[in-house]
């Protein structure tokens, strides 16, 4: 959309509907309810090597999710008596999906490699199509989306024969993306439409419908308005009709309104875009609701209904400032300057137009660090080969803290040296003004010598005055140069931090409360999510600040590898990696391992399909949060509080560091169901209870877990406020003795 003046404005992003994850095993199954028992007593009976390979399959998808090398082992042991093709492929299968979900892709392809050279001339249909399919979707995943089009098209030629339209459908979506990704959206378009007439041929009306979503992208990209609008109006009908899918009505809408008013149609636009705001409302999705609240504000300054547009502007420029959405303020900003520009306004315009500035130069500072990660590991691409760019990465980080720990020690010790050459001088210049009023008291005869030699040692102050002013200004420069770079250190550390659209994306009513100590923190949070899984955790390292800083850039680093890049999704697993990769870091430079630095830290995994929630901890706790009326029951809960309405369980971690430590031994995994179960969950540094008072008292883990418990009810917004207020106050005017983070995550059930 455009205005006068020549400014450009979006409206909200198109949704795009990708197919590349959805299930495709059919009947294989990843986990059974067996007792364990009666699945031995069943390897027990089996006597032929048939049966034996049965009974080792159904054992190993048993001890799936809490016995992985119990999985493994069952797996290779049904992988060895498997007596046919049909086995061997289904074996094949579920291993290649345990291994994927360990992050092992490369292993997980392989695996399926090889089943594929075993099959012959009389392996099913069916089955090679699983086959095809599944290694299609690990090749798109590793993103080689060619190689992953060439399988898909083989697993097509499969199911046809064997007619599973349910399948065929998903394939041709899976298509259709491949394609969308790449450009060819005349290519995505012909899959989309046989998509959608497979869904339809089956009744599948959401399928039917995301088909034809994706279609009305495609034609949108094309720049082909009218079958856009066709497949976007369809597409909403039918969400309209399913009736559970109250956003993606309004995105319709919204698309819909977008295209009109790019047509000129600015009475059906309006009509559009106040139909998605009315969804959007209920589905209280405030990103949505800016978002759209913007576009109805363009639309009527268009059409120079300024009261409609001042009234839309403020409600987006008020929902952008409560959730921090500084684009949306942007947008709303220049919006204020425009509509105050048509009333000729002219102080009021031009204070919108600073203010849009200012933040748009915020902006793009921010967007330049959000770069730098980026930046080096472009750098080290193309300098070193790829088996060790990780440890170059860490090796990198380790220089520059080692830089940047000698540059303040020179600079702290320049200063103490000035300081003290300054102290001595004066001493001495004290002293000797001294003797000079006692040889004129005691020599009054020799008026005119001392007269003389006064007026010398003035002209000789003087001197070192100037000079003092000069090392001064020095000094000033130093301050000056080190707290420049400590912001630029904590908007570096403030950019590799995780957004909030992922922690909304884990749970839309969380918070997160840091103080750090200083400019930048030893605290951090992070947090990752795909598949059915989210991942958040809050560590403390060692010490705050810049070494502070330096550890959780390091905890940051580890946990991308670990979790995002190679899906560990096992707490203890996690940690166990983590503190190997904090312990080479740090021994790189230190082959004594004399440096015991490390850090304290929280992690969970929410398994969104299985609802259970995943713990493990080094030295800090999970707090678990759930009305009296429900109870849970696991054994590793330490301790319980509980008020008239609410329970608070504590599960401690363990009494040990993520790095060098006498008992280097396994994290404990805590597995907690909490499906169906409304609950609240809390992870804090021990800089909030540790705080003192005026009075030298520390606030304390029991009292910080009351006050958790008194308001576990409010919103998240509001309890953030509440716990910043609260530490606030106790800390009055002392000095704040570590950093202090809290990270709250309302789980729904």
């Amino acid at each position: 959309m455009t205005t006068r003046n020549g400014f450009t404005y979006r409206f909200s992003k198109i949704v795009v509907a990708f197919w590349l994850l959805l299930p495709f095993w059919g009947s294989i199954g990843v986990g059974y309810c067996t007792e364990t028992d009666s699945l031995r007593a069943l390897l027990d009976r089996a006597k032929s090597p048939f049966e034996l390979s049965i009974a080792h399959l159904e054992l190993a998808n048993h001890f799936w999710v809490n016995a992985k090398d119990s999985c493994q082992y069952h797996f290779d042991k049904a992988e060895f008596y498997a007596q046919n093709d049909e086995q061997v492929i289904d074996v094949a299968l579920n291993k290649s999906l345990f291994l994927f979900e360990q992050g092992e892709l490369d292993s997980a392809i392989e695996v399926l490699q090889e089943s594929l050279e075993k099959t012959t001339e009389k392996t099913s249909p069916h089955r090679m199509a699983r086959i095809l399919s599944t290694l299609g979707s690990y090749y798109s995943q590793k993103g080689n989306q060619q190689r992953a089009l060439i399988y898909y098209r083989q697993a097509i030629d499969g199911i046809e024969k064997d007619e599973n339209l349910r399948e065929l459908a998903i394939l041709h979506g899976r298509i259709g993306t491949v394609y969308y990704l790449n450009d060819s959206y005349r290519d995505a378009i012909v899959h989309y439409q046989m998509a959608e007439k497979l869904f339809s041929s089956q009744g599948n009306k959401r399928g039917e419908a995301t088909s034809i979503m994706n279609m009305g992208n495609c034609y949108k990209k094309l720049e082909m308005i009218d079958s856009a609008l066709i497949c976007y109006s369809s597409a909403y009908t039918q969400f309209r009709s399913l009736g559970d899918l109250p956003h993606n009505e309004a995105q319709c809408l919204a698309n819909l309104g977008n295209l009109n008013y790019e047509q000129g149609k600015f009475t059906e636009a309006s009509r559009y875009l106040i139909s998605a705001d009315s969804l959007f409302a209920i589905t209280q999705n405030s990103y949505s609701i800016a978002l759209v609240s913007r576009d109805l504000a363009i639309l009527y300054l268009k059409t120079n209904r300024l009261r409609l547009a001042k009234e839309k502007i403020d409600k987006s420029h008020e929902i952008a400032t409560k959730n921090g959405y500084d684009y949306i303020r942007l947008y709303a900003y220049r919006l204020l300057w425009d509509y105050y520009n048509r009333l000729d306004d002219c102080s009021s315009a031009i204070s919108w137009l600073e203010r849009y500035s200012t933040l748009k130069d915020t902006l793009y500072d921010i967007e330049k660090a959000e770069n730098i990660d980026l930046l080096l590991t472009q750098f080290e691409t193309e300098q070193k080969v790829k088996e060790i760019e990780l440890l170059k990465q860490a090796d990198t980080i380790n220089q520059l803290e080692i830089r940047r720990r000698s540059t303040m020690f020179y600079v702290t010790f320049l200063g103490l040296v000035i300081a003290i050459a300054f102290t001595v001088f004066l001493y001495f210049n004290i002293q000797r003004r001294k003797r000079i009023n006692a040889i004129l008291t005691h020599q009054n005869t020799e008026i005119y010598q001392q007269k003389e030699e006064i007026t010398a040692q003035r002209d000789e102050i003087e001197s070192q005055k100037n000079l003092l002013q000069d090392q001064n200004e020095v000094l000033e420069q130093f301050r000056e140069h080190t707290h420049q770079s400590l912001r630029y250190a904590q908007s570096i550390q403030a950019a590799i931090l995780p957004s909030q659209k992922i922690l909304h994306e884990i749970s839309p009513d969380s918070f997160v409360m840091m103080k750090p100590c200083e400019l930048v923190s030893g605290d951090f949070i992070w947090a990752a999510t795909f598949n059915e899984f989210h991942v958040f955790c809050v560590a403390d390292c060692t010490g705050h600040g810049v070494p502070g800083a330096f550890m959780s850039i390091l905890g940051i680093t580890a946990l991308n590898d670990i979790v995002s890049r190679h899906r560990v999704t096992n707490p203890a697993e996690i940690l166990g990696y983590l503190r190997e990769s904090v312990i080479e870091a740090l021994s790189q430079n230190d082959p004594d391992h004399l440096h015991k630095d490390g850090m304290d830290i929280a992690l969970c995994v929410l398994n969104v399909e299985k609802g259970e929630l995943q713990f493990a901890g080094a030295g800090l706790p999970l707090w678990l949060v759930v009305e009296n009326n429900i109870s849970i029951d696991y054994e590793g809960i330490g301790s319980r509080i509980v008020s008239e309405t609410y329970t608070l369980y504590e599960i401690k971690g363990d009494i040990m560091p993520v790095g060098q430590s006498p008992q280097n031994k396994s994290f404990k995994h805590h597995v907690i169901n909490l499906k169906g179960i409304p609950s609240r969950v809390y992870l804090a540094s021990d800089g909030f209870a540790d705080q003192l008072t005026g009075n030298q008292q520390k606030y304390g883990r029991k009292r910080q877990k009351k006050l958790v418990l008194t308001h576990c009810h409010e919103p998240m917004e509001n309890q953030k406020q509440i716990f910043e207020n609260e530490f606030t106050t106790w800390k009055g005017n002392s000095y704040q003795v570590d950093d202090a983070t809290i990270l709250g995550v309302n789980l729904l059930g």
